[in-house]
């Protein structure tokens, strides 16, 4: 689609640092799930800078997408994000991206996720209605979207618990070598740090998984 104007019409915050955005642009975008899009840092600064956010919604042709962006002291694009008021317009420009979602897949699913890294994943979700989903966040106070997945196979896990967390404890890097899985008939996407993915794929690769049925996405 190349260069366009988007305006900003839902604004939520959806954590004490994460933020919804839903922006309006001209009928007919088009885009596949689990692509970015490129927002220009408009904050009178120089250099002109721009930055890369996933789109959380799926895939398709809509004149409405969703981005969720985590607000950073010295984050330039999400500060500037943060500003905005409702109805402010924006340039974009893409879809961009190869972390895409197969529309057939023959296999099961499952996708593998921290912090906001859940932002490809879940227009990869909104897609399939269904899967196994492994999600890793720090503190419960980071926690959004659960009641999303109430019919997924969610195992959401937190690294440093509270005292009163009865959940999963624990990286996602430890939580899935103990879940029972068939892995001759998955496939695997996941999106956050480069150490996670980095050691997951060593982890799927290592018990048989085929390379093609690893998709990541370094966030």
């Amino acid at each position: 689609m190349g260069n366009f104007k988007g305006k900003l019409v839902v604004k939520k915050e959806l954590t004490y640092d994460v933020i919804q955005f839903d922006i309006e642009v001209e009928p007919g975008f088009q885009h596949k799930s689990g692509q970015f899009i490129m927002v220009d840092v408009l904050d009178g600064k120089e250099p002109k800078a721009r930055r890369a956010y996933s789109i959380t919604t799926r895939g398709g042709v809509d004149n409405k997408f969703s981005l969720i962006v985590k607000i950073l002291p010295d984050g330039r694009g999400s500060r500037f994000l943060a500003g905005l008021d409702v109805g402010a317009e924006l340039s974009l420009s893409g879809p961009f991206g190869h972390f895409v979602f197969d529309e057939n897949p023959k296999k099961n699913i499952v996708f593998i996720a921290t912090g906001t890294g859940i932002a490809p994943i879940n227009a990869m979700i909104e897609e399939n209605k269904g899967g196994t989903l492994f999600w890793g966040l720090r503190h419960a106070k980071d926690i959004f979207w659960a009641e999303k997945y109430k019919d997924l196979d969610l195992k959401l896990t937190l690294s440093k618990p509270e005292g009163d967390w009865t959940g999963l404890v624990g990286r996602v890097t430890e939580i899935v070598p103990k879940t029972a899985m068939d892995f001759e008939n998955i496939r695997v996407y996941m999106c956050g740090n480069k150490s996670m993915t980095d050691e997951m794929k060593q982890y799927l690769l290592a018990n048989g998984v085929p390379p093609e049925d690893i998709k990541f996405e370094i966030f």
